[in-house]
């Protein structure tokens, strides 16, 4: 129960009791006050009636009318006229009359009418004892009166009370429900200052102790986040052309590669510009600065409209491109682009010449079978062979095995084949702590298994794209996780990666939020869903609102494939991922400083660090040094074994 109800609860009660006391204590002045005034009535009649009838010398029929009038003029109970000797001269009783007031009330609240007495003479001759006792129905009307008024009075004067009291600690506890959400915001990464200071003192110094924390929590982020960015650019960005350099190359080709990755091959790009030690002299060592980050800048533009494509300068003159799912006819058409702005916009611009000026490209189709090595080397391989030609040269070089690919149409049937008929297999792999070899969570994989043969995600997940089938695939694999969660795992927290081509689709939030509707009864399964970095940076709003989303439905989202490209980690207070996962080799490529930063920016947003593609070993030893403790990859499962 919030503070906020507390108080009220037990100030409207107090408030309460207090009214019903005083309440009371009016009824009760108020009954007594009727019960002597019937008494007094009664009396005074008596004395009154006694001296008239006195006056009738004894004369029984004159008593009995002046007993009638007075009956008949008051609210009585009894009147009567005993003589000396005992006998009834005259008596007159009410009879029962209906009455507007409750049964309840009647039984509740007793009303004793006491009966008056007065000698009756006639001069010095006793005639007799003149009895009185006024009515109580009377009363009871009275009082009721008095109390539906006072009731009502009450349950107005209680609900202005409680109405102010509501409004009174609304406005005192406003500075603690700002508190409340501070610590609400904290705890989503977002930081809140409150600028205006309450004026009760108490409050004063919470607010100015919650406001130092987070301004704390926030100095520490930001520092972590500006001192990773600086080594960020120190590490992977080359000075002069602002492109990422060999080191980044090597750390991304991995996540290119992976077999669950979203991408079923591409293409390479291997430039070498030719003669740049002369270009150096011709132009200058400054203007020649400027000529390089012009050359970056056109091989940046030429990657605009691939996904996930990027560009690194490996050496002096070398440069390398990776365009995922990039076939080699968009690949060449790249290249005689590339070849064209040069010839145009470099010479002209800084007036060189053709023979001074010129490229060199060597492309390689790849596909995801390939090692890292075997694609350098084949790209390599690519570019030597185009030094050979003439100038501007381009030399194509594919993979072996593309007679061996299946077309769009087979895939089709295969992965219609496979939704139909409940082909698809669920994997779980498990992700361990090195600090007690404990599972931390399971990483679910899914392939199709059909009698022939069976075909791993990396195999079919980019035909399933190109053939538009990912949203198919991704709510058939969901919906069978929700309703048949795998025994062993069902107590244990797990995490699908959601393709990128999947969440952009533009039916992907309406048909995930049915889903989540579908199943919200059910007993809520610990799911974490996986998201590429890379597509948090370039499609935030995308990403919050599906953040937004699973959130209502107690899942929580972690960020896989991190490289650290960005200029800017401000976006992960607005994502609020559980984990960040990233290949082994980049914890490990990171200096002492970029490390340090990077723990403390996650620390202060409660992110955890996960190391992916851990394979032996001497791996896990090199990240508990840099205090990586949970890993994943085929050295995790030797762990549990």
């Amino acid at each position: 129960m919030t503070l906020f109800r507390q108080m009220a609860l037990l100030t409207s009660l107090f408030m309460v009791i207090t009214l019903m006391t005083v309440l009371g204590l009016n009824f009760k002045t108020a009954n007594e006050q009727m019960q002597e005034q019937l008494y007094n009535d009664a009396k005074n009649t008596a004395a009154s009636l006694s001296l008239t009838l006195g006056t009738a010398m004894g004369d029984s029929s004159m008593m009995s009318a002046m007993i009638n009038a007075n009956f008949d003029s008051g609210h009585y109970q009894k009147i009567a006229l005993v003589d000396q000797n005992g006998t009834v001269i005259y008596e007159r009783h009410a009879e029962n009359k209906s009455s507007d007031v409750p049964q309840w009330f009647i039984d509740s609240v007793p009303i004793h009418t006491p009966v008056a007495t007065a000698q009756v003479s006639s001069g010095w001759s006793p005639i007799g004892m003149l009895f009185v006792q006024s009515d109580n129905i009377h009363a009871y009307t009275q009082l009721y009166d008095i109390f539906t008024e006072l009731l009502l009075w009450f349950s107005v004067i209680t609900a202005m009370a409680l109405l102010i009291l509501s409004m009174a600690l609304h406005l005192f506890l406003r500075p603690l429900k700002k508190v409340q959400e501070q610590a609400e915001a904290v705890g989503k990464n977002h930081f809140i200052i409150q600028d205006e200071l309450p004026s009760i003192v108490e409050f004063r110094e919470v607010v100015s102790t919650m406001n130092t924390m987070v301004t704390k929590v926030k100095t520490i982020f930001d520092r972590g986040n500006e001192a990773l960015k600086k080594n960020q650019e120190l590490l992977y960005r080359d000075p002069v052309t602002q492109l990422y350099n060999r080191r980044y190359l090597m750390l991304k080709l991995p996540t290119l590669l992976r077999p669950e990755s979203d991408h079923f091959g591409g293409s390479t790009l291997f430039i070498t510009l030719h003669d740049a030690q002369r270009i150096n002299q011709q132009l200058g060592h400054q203007k020649a600065d400027s000529f390089f980050y012009r050359l970056g800048s056109l091989l940046q533009q030429a990657l605009q409209t691939i996904h996930d494509a990027m560009v690194a300068r490996t050496s002096g003159t070398e440069f390398a491109m990776i365009l995922p799912n990039c076939d080699r006819d968009n690949a060449l058409k790249i290249a005689n682009t590339l070849n064209r702005n040069v010839t145009v916009q470099l010479r002209q611009s800084f007036e060189l010449d053709a023979a001074s000026c010129y490229l060199s490209i060597g492309i390689y189709a790849y596909d995801t079978k390939q090692s890292v090595h075997e694609l350098l080397a084949r790209s390599d391989y690519a570019l030597t062979q185009a030094k050979t030609l003439k100038e501007g040269g381009i030399y194509m070089y594919a993979a072996d095995d593309d007679k061996s690919a299946l077309g769009k149409e087979p895939w089709r049937r295969i992965i219609e084949d496979a939704l139909s008929s409940d082909s698809f297999t669920l994997k779980f792999w498990p992700v361990v702590t090195t600090l007690s070899n404990r599972t931390v969570h399971h990483v679910l994989s899914f392939g199709i298994t059909t009698k022939q043969q069976h075909y791993s995600y990396g195999s079919f997940i980019a035909p399933a794209i190109s053939l538009g089938l990912i949203q198919n695939i991704y709510m058939y694999i969901l919906e069978k996780l929700f309703q048949n969660p795998p025994r062993e795992q069902h107590e244990s927290h797990y995490c699908i990666r959601l393709s990128s081509d999947f969440l952009k689709s533009s039916k992907a939030y309406e048909v995930t939020q049915k889903l989540l509707q579908r199943y919200a009864k059910k007993p809520p399964v610990n799911i974490t869903f996986e998201i590429s970095d890379a597509l948090v940076m370039q499609h935030l709003e995308i990403v919050k609102s599906f953040e937004w989303l699973f959130e209502q439905y107690g899942y929580a989202v972690g960020l896989n494939e991190f490289t650290g490209a960005s200029n800017d980690y401000s976006y992960l207070q607005e994502v609020r991922p559980r984990f960040i996962k990233a290949e082994v080799s980049f914890y490990l490529d990171l200096s002492t400083a970029s490390m340090n930063a990077l723990h403390i920016m996650a620390d202060s947003l409660g992110i955890t660090l996960i190391a992916t593609g851990v394979t032996t070993p001497e791996e896990v030893t090199a990240l508990n040094k840099v205090d990586i403790h949970i890993i994943q990859g085929a050295y995790a499962e030797t762990l549990l074994e």
